[in-house]
């Protein structure tokens, strides 16, 4: 069933279902700003904007997009822009309108993030394919306005898990299951006008903890890190510069 479902938090009810147009999807995200949902879907390479609460979707049945898989799909907070990251292209949309505008074209990505202000994107190639993708493992940090990069970030992003941004993008947050350099998992934050690492979180209870995944607050002043145990971390960026 290809179909989007709406759950009731409070009751665990099905709200709505409805038909993004999108087929097999892949990857779904909340613009922070509205009730808005965008949906990207594989088989039709689609990004489809829906309004669940009103049970409405974007007015020609969703954009199609340059990849044939998209990994993962990331909002500004203003919901002014969206981010894609699949196997051909990341893109950035001009997302103001349902209608989507694609805007910059950046490397092929399966992790993506973009910075709470807008004026940073952050793309995390994980796998590298002669003739199809040259860019991995690596993770790159570019300027939303002018689409340039802005640096490339120092290690091995094979294992790499996920990516988040300080509010102003001045510094990127990766996460990993595992890392060449280390023994376990870590939480790593960069630099993102040199590429530098500067800080490095491990957790402190377990020695083979496993990063999976990473996410800000909304004013980017927290990070919350999970791990495969089901146990979440919180850190303050001021904790990762110790």
């Amino acid at each position: 069933d290809p179909s989007v479902t709406v759950v009731d938090a409070s009751s665990g009810a099905i709200a709505k279902k409805l038909d993004s147009g999108t087929g097999a999807n892949t990857s779904i995200a909340w613009d922070p700003a509205s009730c808005r949902l965008a949906v990207a879907g594989h088989d039709s390479r689609k990004i489809a904007i829906l309004r669940p609460l009103a049970g409405t979707s974007a007015a020609g049945g969703g954009k199609i997009a340059p990849s044939n898989w998209i990994w993962q799909l990331a909002w500004s907070v203003d919901g002014r822009w969206l981010v894609s990251a699949g196997n051909d292209s990341t893109i950035l949309w001009d997302a103001k309108a349902d209608s989507l505008k694609s805007v910059h074209r950046f490397p092929p990505g399966k992790r993506c993030a973009i910075s709470a202000d807008g004026s940073t994107v952050a793309v995390l190639c994980t796998d590298k394919k002669p003739g199809y993708n040259s860019y991995g493992p690596d993770a790159f940090v570019y300027s939303s306005s002018s689409g340039a990069q802005v640096s490339k970030l120092d290690g091995d992003f094979s294992q790499s898990k996920a990516a988040c941004l300080t509010r102003n993008g001045s510094r990127v947050f990766v996460s990993f299951g595992s890392q060449t350099a280390y023994a376990s998992g870590s939480v790593v934050m960069y630099d993102s006008a040199t590429g530098a690492s500067v800080s490095i979180f491990f957790s402190p209870t377990k020695s083979d903890i496993l990063f999976l995944t990473i996410a800000p607050s909304v004013d980017a002043a927290l990070v919350a890190a999970a791990d495969q145990s089901g146990g979440i971390i919180l850190l303050t960026v001021d904790e990762l510069y110790i």
